[in-house]
């Protein structure tokens, strides 16, 4: 009952604001943007963030909600600006995106839809964790760097982002 859509754009000039919507079987998303990654040789500064083990605690249930709209939104909107693809570079959560990998359900009510509001604008950079428990459900939904071990290809990776390498 579902199908994930994956587009490679091409082209894409550096540090650049582009705009975009998502249309699909008669259902079309609000025009949203994002700015494309800064040349390997700047040393422009900019802001991340890095958080991990998001499952769902059930003593917590809704604490990535939270964290997501109440925490980095609401303190980058509040100190910086609610311009999220310029005030905020780039998300990377890594393991443990959700409770069980295995579960569709957790996916898209305990990840997707908790940090909709953040990652319209805003790249995420994940890394497999245990509770992905290795699921072809987490190599379809990400399309990650593939420069990484051979036979392990998107288990680990590396992304520079301007002068600075993610490992």
């Amino acid at each position: 009952t579902s199908q994930i859509h994956h587009v490679q754009i091409t082209g894409l000039q550096p540090n650049t604001r582009y705009f975009y919507e998502c249309k699909t079987d008669g259902i079309t998303t609000t025009i949203t943007d994002f700015i494309t990654s800064p040349l390997t040789t700047s040393e422009q500064s900019f802001k991340l963030v890095a958080m991990s083990d998001m499952q769902q605690d059930s003593g917590n249930p809704t604490v990535f909600d939270e964290i997501c709209n109440d925490g980095i939104i609401h303190y980058i909107t509040a100190n910086y600006s609610s311009d999220m693809a310029k005030e905020l570079a780039f998300v990377m959560i890594p393991g443990d995106l959700v409770d069980n990998g295995l579960d569709y359900a957790q996916w898209a009510n305990t990840f997707f839809n908790p940090s909709e509001n953040l990652f319209k604008n805003v790249p995420v950079y994940p890394v497999l964790g245990n509770h992905e428990v290795n699921t072809p459900t987490y190599f379809k939904y990400f399309v990650l760097p593939d420069n990484g071990t051979t036979g392990y290809l998107e288990h680990w990776w590396y992304k520079d982002y301007a002068n600075m390498r993610i490992i």
